[in-house]
């Protein structure tokens, strides 16, 4: 169950089994033109443990985390009977979500086992700064007046000790 099954250009969704690994996937739509947001720490994790987690990584306070790019997932519940949850439609808006009830459940509710992911278009331009600072405060201070600034950063970490 790790494979990139559809790449859906019309609808902007990528069709994956939870075992992809979210380096792949970044891969694999970037060579496309497209992006998926989620960035979590590990490149190494798998998309349906991202899902099962709600993980997030540097770029959420620009994108969102990994709930935001779910459109539609498969499960199969404890009773042994398989559901589709969410939509590829943009604008889904009838009953319960019950998708996003599982998103971040950590797989009590059941097993996933498709993913129809929402891409953006990548970037034109991405560009890295690395700033150093005495004080955690002073690091604090400066990321909020980035933040204020009307600058869209696409992420934004702190590390702390001498490298």
């Amino acid at each position: 169950m790790d494979t990139i099954t559809e790449l859906d250009e019309e609808t902007l969704t990528l069709t994956v089994e939870p075992g992809v690994l979210v380096g792949d996937i970044h891969t694999y739509v970037e060579s496309k033109g497209y992006f998926y947001p989620p960035d979590p720490a590990s490149k190494h994790s798998t998309i349906g443990g991202n899902v099962a987690t709600n993980a997030g990584g540097l770029r959420a306070v620009k994108y969102g985390t990994t709930r935001q790019y779910v459109r539609e997932m498969t499960v199969v519940l404890p009773s042994g009977e398989s559901m589709t949850l969410g939509s590829k439609n943009i604008k889904d808006s009838s009953g319960y979500d019950l998708k996003d009830l599982f998103i971040g459940s950590e797989g009590t509710l059941g097993i996933t086992t498709q993913i129809k992911l929402k891409l953006i278009p990548l970037p034109k331009a991405s560009l890295s700064i690395l700033l150093a600072f005495d004080t955690v405060q002073e690091a604090t201070d400066a990321t909020l007046a980035i933040l204020t600034s009307g600058a869209d950063p696409s992420g934004v970490d702190c590390l702390n000790g001498r490298l």
